[in-house]
């Protein structure tokens, strides 16, 4: 016969406290909690008796309550107000509201957004979600412990930073290195964290690092095959951008450059413009492109990079959205690698984030972006034409070559539609697919950024209050401040008070017209930055000047376009437009017609020979006869034109300069 000592804890009928110190399978001896109190021996029956009929009551030991870390804690706190928010909802409703139905969630949802915001947005549990919530808390009698958080065995998860550094280097070391030496890309990727020294990037397990290696190289080689369907290389966009997390929109903006082959006809001069590219800016958040600027004939530049970056400050009535990014996302292209960019998000207190070109696993949501513009508004958009035929796709448009059906098609011979009319096209297409519900998200694009832009409001977001920051463009020279308190800049006169007091306080160490320097912004020529030296401290003075003749002018207005030249690149708001924009262009689609090109010389025909019964030698003779005649009259028309005397040198010698021209005005021009 065994026998064992407990020390578990039982509660007479009379409130003795009496513990267990002795107990077999025949009997047990109970002692009470003091020296005083008589011992109890029964036998096992009389116990388990006693333990039936309630004389005796097992006292449970306290729960030992699990210690939560912060994440841990703040889960479990929302997972209580989800619960006990719902529980006063049902109690309210004497009975009538079931707490598992449709209308208790959105009741629920409804209270929530009042009380505590921050529950329903971003991320609120589905309804299936909080029923479970529920139904284990109820099923325990109410016990919020039921509710905690289970302990993960796995290692933290990594942190949006860690996870975008880790797959840059996955890219730079794996998909684009020649050796396939795992291990060492591991090595090399530990060196990399450990000399970045920042405290947000983690270092990932060697497992994690492998099988994101696989993830993403797999994902890397199907994007770049042009064997890869758009719907397929969407779903890879958007299996990468859910690793991406984001919790507020602007926080991170991603931007990139893409060149449908698309010709227009200029509203102003009838001719063709040339090749088109398409600047885009794209919120992670929202899913929403709160800037499009469209160019002509142009590669990859700053300016028109600034132009878009400018844009995100803008909006209208159908795209609303605006604001100042947190972090900027690029490639290392020309137009976005450069001293102005650097120089532009230091003024505006932007994080600017270049990653490698061609490279759309960096990039996966304005990647996904792109795709959607090309399938959906360039192939895709409904145009109804002043004749009343409805055209579907943007007419004129060539998507990529897939086979030698299209090789003959040019982009201008199939040139019809005024650049006018593809702008208003295009805002109506991004105003139709903001008020769309997007597939990732579950919401549109608008009512996501609506959502989250009202709590959050900076001044920063306010165009007018960060003019200054785009002037980041040097007028080459040093220019003469006039006594009457302005300056020209490109054929544009600015003047105000501050200057004349500046010329003044510089004009007084001095004899000659002080010289100061001139920053602006080329799409916005209502205001420049005016930089002049104090004579005696050497420091600089930085002044905002606004042009004299714009005080009215409500939306920016670039220096070419004030002195009668194009800009270089526009964005797609309609600040002059009222009333709906519709689909319907306004005049009728134009046929361009193109001389077709001739190569070689003009040959007589296989019928006109053969009418004249010529041999072959007779018609190779024939040929070269023709061509010799022909050169004879060519070499005739050279001598004769050399023998004509040079007026471009008697027109230079009698060219007299202009004293109203501005000689800096042409760099702006020739860029």
């Amino acid at each position: 016969m065994l026998a064992r000592l407990c020390n578990t804890q039982y509660q007479a009928s009379t409130g003795v406290i009496l513990t267990s110190v002795y107990q077999d399978s025949d009997s047990i001896l109970l002692k009470g909690e003091h020296e005083t109190e008589q011992s109890v021996y029964l036998k096992s029956e009389e116990f388990h008796e006693k333990l039936e009929q309630g004389e005796l009551t097992e006292i449970l030991p306290p729960p030992v309550h699990r210690v939560l870390n912060d994440r841990q804690k703040k889960a479990h706190q929302r997972k209580m107000l989800y619960v006990q928010t719902l529980c006063e909802i049902v109690d309210n409703s004497n009975g009538e509201l079931k707490p598992s139905t449709e209308e208790a969630y959105e009741r629920l949802k409804a209270v929530l957004i009042e009380r505590h915001p921050e529950l329903v947005y971003p991320n609120m549990p589905a309804k299936t979600t909080i029923n479970a919530y529920w139904h284990q808390w109820v099923k325990n009698g109410y016990d919020n412990n039921v509710l905690m958080p289970k302990k993960r065995k796995s290692s933290t998860r990594l942190s949006t930073e860690s996870e975008e550094f880790m797959i840059s280097r996955i890219i730079k070391d794996w998909c684009d290195g020649v050796h396939d030496n795992k291990k060492a890309c591991y090595r090399a990727y530990k060196d990399d964290v450990k000399k970045v020294n920042d405290e947000t990037i983690q270092l990932a397990s060697y497992s994690t690092y492998l099988r994101r290696l696989k993830t993403y190289s797999e994902h890397y080689n199907k994007l770049n095959n042009d064997a890869t369907s758009d719907a397929e290389r969407n779903q890879l966009l958007n299996t990468i951008g859910k690793r991406i997390k984001t919790d507020f929109p602007l926080e991170r903006v991603e931007v990139d450059r893409m060149c449908p082959t698309l010709r227009l006809i200029d509203d102003d001069t009838g001719e063709i413009t040339e090749n088109m590219g398409i600047y885009v800016a794209m919120d992670a958040y929202s899913r929403y492109p709160i800037g499009v600027v469209v160019e002509f004939g142009q590669g990859e530049n700053k300016e028109s990079v600034t132009n878009l970056l400018r844009s995100t400050f803008e909006s209208d009535e159908f795209l609303p959205a605006k604001g100042r990014p947190f972090e900027l996302v690029t490639d290392n292209g020309a137009g976005f690698n450069n001293s102005i960019m650097r120089k532009l998000c230091n003024n505006l207190v932007i994080n600017l984030k270049h990653n490698p070109a061609n490279r759309p696993t960096m990039k996966p949501f304005v990647e996904s972006f792109n795709n959607t513009l090309r399938k959906q508004f360039f192939e895709g958009y409904q145009v109804t034409l002043a004749n009343g035929e409805r055209v579907i796709g943007v007419p004129g448009y060539l998507p990529p070559r897939t086979g030698k059906e299209q090789q003959s098609k040019q982009p201008k011979q199939l040139a019809s539609m005024f650049v006018s009319d593809f702008k208003k096209h295009l805002n109506r297409f991004l105003s139709e697919y903001v008020n769309t519900k997007h597939s990732m998200t579950g919401e549109t694009p608008q009512e996501r950024w609506d959502t989250k832009a009202m709590m959050r409001s900076s001044k920063r977001d306010n165009y007018d209050h960060v003019v200054s920051a785009f002037h980041v463009y040097l007028k080459p020279s040093q220019h003469k401040l006039q006594a009457s308190g302005y300056i020209t800049c490109y054929n544009q006169i600015f003047s105000s008070k501050d200057l004349k007091d500046l010329y003044s306080q510089m004009k007084t160490y001095g004899n000659e017209l002080p010289s100061v320097s001139i920053q602006y912004c080329p799409f916005d020529a209502r205001y420049v930055t005016v930089i002049g030296k104090h004579p005696k401290t050497k420091a600089d003075i930085c002044l905002v000047v606004p042009n004299r003749e714009l005080d009215d002018m409500p939306f920016p207005v670039s220096f070419e376009e004030l002195n009668g030249h194009k800009p270089k690149s526009f964005s797609v708001y309609m600040q002059a437009h009222k009333g709906e924009v519709t689909n319907q262009v306004e005049s009728v689609l134009q046929t361009v017609k193109v001389r077709k090109k001739r190569s070689g010389k003009p040959v007589h025909s296989y019928e006109v020979n053969n009418a004249a019964n010529l041999s072959a030698a007779e018609r190779i003779q024939r040929s070269n006869e023709k061509v010799v005649n022909e050169r004879t009259e060519y070499d005739a028309n050279i001598a004769v034109v050399e023998d004509k005397p040079k007026h471009s040198e008697t027109k230079q010698r009698h060219h007299q300069p202009n004293d109203n021209y501005d000689e800096g005005a042409e760099d702006l021009w020739n860029d």
